[in-house]
C-alpha cells in the first residue's frame, strides 16, 4: 500500500547486500531502496526514517551508515534530520525486533516498511510475529510501487529483469521455507546467522553483478 496522506511516525527501510563493484559498495536492492526513501521523505508526511542494516561485512561499515551517507547526498539538510541511523541489525527478523523496541519507545503510533516485492511476504510474516496485536497498523510499502509512481519505472523493469532479482528469489525461497516452519521458524534464521556470522560477505559476493548497477 502507498502512502497517500496518511501521517507516517516512522518508516523502515529494509536493507539488503553490498556489490564491491559498485562506486558505493551497495548492491541493486540497496541503491533501490534509497531512491525510493527520497522520493518518500520529499512527497510524504513522514516524521521519521529508520535505517538498521548492520555489520554484515567485517571489512566494511554497517550498511545503515553507508546507506544513510547515499541518501544525504539526495536530501537537503533539514529531510536529512529525519533519518535515524543503528546499524544494530544482521537479518530482516532482526531489523524488525529493533524497529519495535524503537517503536515502543517513542510512542510511534502510524509506521510504516520499506521493502522490495519480492521479500514483501517474509516481511508480513515477521511483523505479524513481533508486533503480534499492533500488526494491522502497520503501512507495508514496496521499493517497485513508489519508483513506479515517481517516473522511474525504466528502472523498476530492468530491476524485475536482472540476475539481481532472480537470486533475490531463490534467496527469499530458502529463508521463506525456513521462515513459514511454525513457532521455530524465525529463530532457526536467527541460528544461521549466528552458525554462519560471515554469510553476509557470501551473499555480497553473489550479488557483486556489474551490469546490474542502479
Amino acid at each position: 500500500m502507498l502512502l497517500k496522506n496518511l501521517h507516517i511516525d516512522a518508516l523502515l527501510v529494509h536493507a539488503y547486500w553490498f556489490d564491491n563493484k559498485s562506486k558505493n559498495l551497495l548492491d541493486t536492492h540497496n541503491n533501490l531502496q534509497i531512491l525510493a526513501a527520497d522520493c518518500l521523505l520529499n512527497e510524504k508526511e513522514i516524521a521519521q526514517l529508520v535505517i538498521l542494516g548492520g555489520k554484515i561485512d567485517p571489512h566494511k561499515e554497517g550498511l545503515a551508515l553507508i546507506m544513510y551517507k547515499e541518501l544525504c547526498k539526495k536530501l537537503t539538510p533539514r529531510l536529512a534530520n529525519k533519518i535515524f541511523v543503528a546499524p544494530n541489525s544482521l537479518t530482516l527478523r532482526q531489523e524488525v525486533k529493533n524497529f519495535r523496541k524503537l517503536a515502543t519507545k517513542n510512542n510511534w503510533q502510524n509506521i510504516a516498511s520499506l521493502c522490495v516485492s519480492i521479500q514483501l511476504p517474509r516481511v508480513k510474516r515477521a511483523y505479524k510475529r513481533i508486533f503480534a496485536k499492533t500488526y494491522l497498523h502497520i503501512n507495508f510499502i514496496t521499493t517497485e510501487e513508489v519508483l513506479n509512481q515517481y517516473s522511474y519505472k525504466k528502472k523498476v523493469t530492468k530491476y524485475v529483469n536482472s540476475q539481481a532479482f532472480k537470486y533475490l528469489k531463490i534467496n527469499e525461497i530458502l529463508a521463506g521455507t525456513l521462515d513459514s516452519i511454525p513457532v521455530i521458524g524465525g529463530y532457526l534464521i536467527d541460528l544461521v546467522t549466528r552458525i554462519f556470522p560471515k554469510k553476509g560477505v557470501f551473499f555480497s559476493k553473489i550479488f557483486s553483478i556489474k551490469n546490474l548497477l542502479v
